[in-house]
């Protein structure tokens, strides 16, 4: 098992229901402030997860 498999199965244990790992790198382009770098000098990888929100609360 790959260490972004671990962590995926670690969030969805936790609650998650996507979760996605991607390279810093893919965010070299995105706006300053909003790099992975901007937020943990040295950042490889992102994390993302997503929560399901039922509509009657949207």
């Amino acid at each position: 098992m790959s260490d972004a498999d671990a962590v995926k199965n670690y969030a969805k244990s936790g609650g998650a229901h996507l979760v996605g790992v991607a390279s810093s790198d893919r965010l070299k382009g995105a706006p300053k402030g909003h790099r992975p770098e901007d937020l943990l000098s040295g950042a490889e990888s992102v994390v993302v997860m997503a929560l399901r929100i039922p509509l009657s609360i949207v």
